[in-house]
C-alpha cells in the first residue's frame, strides 16, 4: 500500500494541513526553521503507528493542551473538512464542547494489494477488496484522538446501508456467518472459495453479503487490539534524523536484516517449544514437591505456564577498524563514523533488489540529512533517496539543503511558513517561490547545469519532447535550460553574454550546447555547436514521420511517398535558397489541387507555418529514437556528459 494524502487537524502547529505523497520520487519540505516542517514529519507517526507515544496534546493537564492548541478546530470546522472532500462527517458522534486531533490518510492499493493476510481484520479486507471491486483502488485510514482517552481508528470504505448489517463484522463464528449469507445470498452468487477447497470461511460468507446489499461509504470503527494487526499491513513509517544517530543506526541495521535471518529464527522458535515441553513437566513436578494441595484442600494441584519468547533482537554494534586488533562498541565511536555507518546502511538499502510481489512499503521521513554533509556528499545522499523512491520506500524529506532542492521537481516541493503561530502548506509553482522560501540569492543558487541554445519557436517545442523519448528524462530533471535564440544571428551575441556572466566561474563552453540549422552563417568549429540538415532541422527527419503526418493532418485525403520525400530533399541540397518546409506545403497544394477540391487553400491551412505549432506537430509524430536525427542526438550527448 502507499499512502497517497495526509491531512493533520489540530496537531500541534497543524492546525489544518494537507499533503499529496510522491511515490517514485522524494517529497521535499522547505521553509525557515520552527514553521512545521518536523511537525508534520512526526504527525504521520500517529496515523501509522500501532502504539503512538503519549503526547501532551491529549494529556490530561489543561495547562499542556492550552500551550499547544489555543484555538482547535470544532467538530463541525472538521467535518466540514471531509464534506469538502465528498467524504461524509467523521465526528458525527462525537461531543461538541470536545477537541479533538485527526490523522487521515488516502491509501492507494498497490497490484499486490489483492493478496491478503488472514491476521487482518475482516473490515480491513473488505475496504481492501471493495475498493478493487469498484475501481477506485483506494480507501481511507483516519485515526481520532481526544483528551485523556484512547485513540479512535476507522476505514472509510464502502458498507451495507441496511441498519441491520452494521454490526456484520462482530460475526465470529462460521454457522452465524452461514446463517446471514443465507438470508442476503442464498443462491451462493457472491460465495467464493478462495482456496478452491475446504469450508468456506467465515469472512467468505461475509462477503458474500458484503456483494449482495446495497452499500454506501461508511466509517467503520477497529479495535485497538484489531489495529495492532492491521497495522502491519500499511507503509512502516520511520523517523530519520541525525540527532539519535547511535539509535538510528541500530535501528536501520535491524530492520534491514531482519527478514534475512526469518528462518533461523523460525528453527529457533520451533526448538523453543520442543524445550518448553520438557522445563514444563520439570516445573510441575518441583510445584506438585511443594505440598500446596495437601495444605488447601479443595486444591488438586497447582501448575505454571511457561513460555520461552524467542525474538530477533540486535542487541549491540561493533566496528573494526583498520589496523586495530578487537572490535570496538559503535557507541565508543564518534559522531562522524556513526553517520557514515548509518549512511552506507541507507546506501545498500537503495540498491537492493525487490522482488515485484513484496507486498511491504516503506515510509521515511527524513529530517535535514544534509547535516554536517559537504555538498558532494548530499548530492550523493539525495540520489541514494532518489533510488530507494522508486523501490519499495516512499520518501519525505524537511530541508534547507539548495542542492536537494535543486535536484528535485517543482511539483515535488512544499512551502511551510507560520501565520498567527500556524503552519500553512503551499505548492511551489515558480523558482522565486523557494528563493523566498530558503531566503537565498541569486548569487547562492545556480538551478540549471546546463544550458540548451536553439535557433527559434519551433525548435523550442520539438527538442523537449525529443530530448525526453531518447533519455526518458526531461530537460528539467537534467537540470537543463532551453534558450530561444530568436535567430541565429544571436548566437554571437548570446556567447559574449554568458562569457560575462560565468567569468571566473566556468567557461561558457562547458555549460552551452547549440543546436543550429546547418545554414548558419557560422564558423562550424566548436565542440559544443550541432548543426543539423543539409538546410534546416525539417531535411533532416525520416521520411517515415512525415508520411505519418500528412494521413494525420489531411485524414487520408492525400499522401506523400517515401520517393516524394526523397526528392524534396535533394531538391533542398541542389538550390540552397529553397528550404524543406516550403518545398514540402507546394507538394501538398499540387496534390489537394488536384482532388477537384473548391478551395484546397483551407485543407493546406492545416499545416502551421514554421512556429512553435510546427515544432509539435512533428514532436507528435517522432516515435522512436531511430527517427530523431543524429547531430541531434549528438547534442544530447554532449549536455549529459558533464557531471557536477
Amino acid at each position: 500500500m502507499i499512502l497517497s494524502d495526509f491531512i493533520a487537524i489540530n496537531y500541534k502547529s497543524c492546525r489544518h494541513l494537507e499533503i499529496v505523497i510522491r511515490d517514485n520520487s522524494p517529497t521535499i519540505l522547505i521553509g525557515e526553521n520552527d514553521c512545521g516542517k518536523t511537525t508534520l514529519l512526526k504527525a504521520i507517526n500517529y496515523l501509522l503507528d500501532s502504539e503512538p507515544k503519549k503526547d501532551i496534546y491529549w494529556s490530561t493537564d489543561k495547562t499542556d493542551r492550552q500551550d499547544l492548541s489555543h484555538s482547535p478546530m470544532k467538530v463541525e470546522e472538521i467535518n466540514s473538512i471531509f464534506n469538502a472532500k465528498g467524504l461524509p462527517n467523521l465526528l458525527h458522534h462525537h461531543k461538541a464542547d470536545s477537541k479533538y486531533v485527526v490523522f487521515a490518510g488516502k491509501v492507494k492499493l498497490d497490484d499486490c494489494d489483492n493478496v491478503f493476510d488472514d491476521l487482518i481484520s475482516y473490515q480491513l479486507r473488505w475496504a481492501i477488496e471493495s475498493s478493487i471491486l469498484n475501481n477506485s483502488n483506494n480507501f481511507w485510514l483516519i485515526r481520532v484522538f481526544s483528551l485523556g482517552c484512547e485513540p479512535e481508528t476507522y476505514y472509510l470504505s464502502e458498507h451495507p446501508k441496511d441498519a441491520g448489517l452494521k454490526d456484520i463484522y462482530a460475526y465470529s463464528t462460521e454457522s452465524k456467518a452461514k446463517s446471514l449469507r443465507e438470508k442476503y445470498d442464498p443462491s451462493k452468487k457472491n460465495l467464493v472459495n478462495d482456496n478452491d477447497s475446504g469450508k468456506y470461511t467465515i469472512y467468505e460468507n461475509l462477503r458474500a453479503v458484503l456483494k449482495s446489499v446495497e452499500t454506501e461509504k461508511t466509517y467503520i470503527a477497529i479495535s485497538n487490539k484489531q489495529w495492532k494487526s492491521d497495522v502491519n499491513v500499511f507503509p512502516e513509517y520511520v523517523y530519520l534524523d541525525w540527532k539519535g544517530s547511535l539509535d538510528t543506526v541500530t535501528e536501520t541495521t535491524e530492520r534491514m536484516v531482519k527478514d534475512i535471518i526469518q528462518q533461523e529464527v523460525k528453527e529457533a522458535q520451533n526448538a523453543a517449544n520442543n524445550l518448553k515441553e520438557a522445563a514444563q513437566d520439570k516445573i510441575d513436578s518441583q510445584l506438585a514437591l511443594f505440598g500446596i494441595q495437601e495444605e488447601v484442600s479443595i486444591i488438586e494441584k497447582i501448575i505454571a505456564n511457561i513460555n520461552f519468547d524467542v525474538k530477533a533482537n540486535l542487541s549491540e554494534l561493533l566496528v573494526k577498524k583498520v589496523g586495530i586488533e578487537n572490535s570496538i562498541h559503535i557507541e565508543d565511536q564518534g559522531e562522524g563514523i556513526k553517520r557514515q555507518i548509518w549512511f552506507a546502511l541507507i546506501k545498500y538499502q537503495s540498491q537492493q533488489k525487490f522482488s515485484v510481489d513484496v507486498k511491504k512499503r516503506y515510509l521515511w521521513c527524513f529530517d535535514e540529512p544534509e547535516t554536517h554533509l559537504h555538498p558532494k556528499a548530499q548530492r550523493d545522499f539525495f540520489q541514494t533517496l532518489v533510488n530507494l523512491a522508486n523501490k519499495n520506500f516512499q520518501i519525505l524529506i524537511s530541508t534547507h539543503s539548495t542542492i536537494f532542492v535543486d535536484a528535485s521537481h517543482l511539483d515535488n516541493i512544499y512551502n511551510f511558513s507560520k501565520n498567527n503561530g500556524y503552519t500553512n502548506i503551499s505548492n511551489t509553482l515558480h523558482v522565486q517561490d523557494i528563493f523566498y522560501s530558503l531566503g537565498v540569492k541569486n548569487s547562492d543558487f545556480l538551478f540549471y547545469n546546463k544550458f540548451l541554445m536553439v535557433e527559434g519557436a519551433t525548435e523550442l517545442q520539438l527538442i523537449p519532447k525529443l530530448y525526453k523519448l531518447y533519455t526518458k528524462k526531461t530537460l528539467y530533471q537534467d537540470h537543463i535550460q532551453i534558450i530561444n535564440l530568436n535567430g541565429c544571428k544571436n548566437v554571437r551575441h548570446t556567447d559574449y553574454v554568458f562569457s560575462s556572466l560565468l567569468s571566473g566561474f566556468v567557461k561558457p563552453d562547458d555549460i552551452t550546447v547549440y543546436i543550429l540549422d546547418s545554414d548558419t552563417k557560422l564558423d562550424k568549429h566548436g565542440e559544443n555547436k550541432f548543426f543539423v540538415g543539409k538546410q534546416d532541422l525539417e531535411d533532416a527527419i525520416p521520411a517515415q514521420v512525415w508520411i505519418k503526418l500528412t494521413k494525420t493532418i489531411f485524414n487520408g485525403l492525400v499522401d506523400v511517398t517515401q520517393e516524394e520525400v526523397f526528392n524534396i530533399v535533394n531538391s533542398v541540397e541542389n538550390k540552397n535558397q529553397k528550404k524543406f518546409a516550403p518545398l514540402f506545403k507546394k507538394l501538398m497544394h499540387t496534390k489537394l489541387s488536384a482532388t477537384g477540391l473548391v478551395n484546397p487553400e483551407d485543407e493546406i491551412l492545416k499545416l502551421p507555418s514554421k512556429s512553435e505549432a510546427w515544432g509539435k506537430l512533428i514532436a507528435d509524430h517522432i516515435e522512436s529514437v531511430e527517427d530523431i536525427p543524429l547531430p541531434i542526438i549528438h547534442a544530447f550527448d554532449a549536455l549529459r556528459s558533464y557531471n557536477y
